[in-house]
């Protein structure tokens, strides 16, 4: 991938178009929120991780991420 390579700026890109490709897709969202995860940018991984359960109510992943972020904020990490 993009972000492995460390072309991080094409590999977000990428995750932009594929959320305006597939609006309404759990994947699209959650990939975003790994993005930002691996950046460090907490407040943007909880955005997407939230518009993912949107789509998906059942996706465990983005439950178990949100409360560890939520954990994190808390502790001020």
């Amino acid at each position: 991938t993009y972000y492995a390579e460390g072309d991080k700026a094409k590999a977000k890109a990428h995750l932009d178009k594929y959320i305006e490709l597939r609006p309404k897709g759990y994947n699209s969202y959650d990939s975003m929120a790994e993005y930002y995860m691996n950046e460090g940018d907490m407040e943007n991984a909880l955005t997407y991780y939230n518009q993912a359960l949107m789509h998906y109510p059942a996706a465990m992943n983005a439950v178990n991420k949100i409360k560890e972020i939520e954990e994190k904020m808390s502790a001020g990490e």
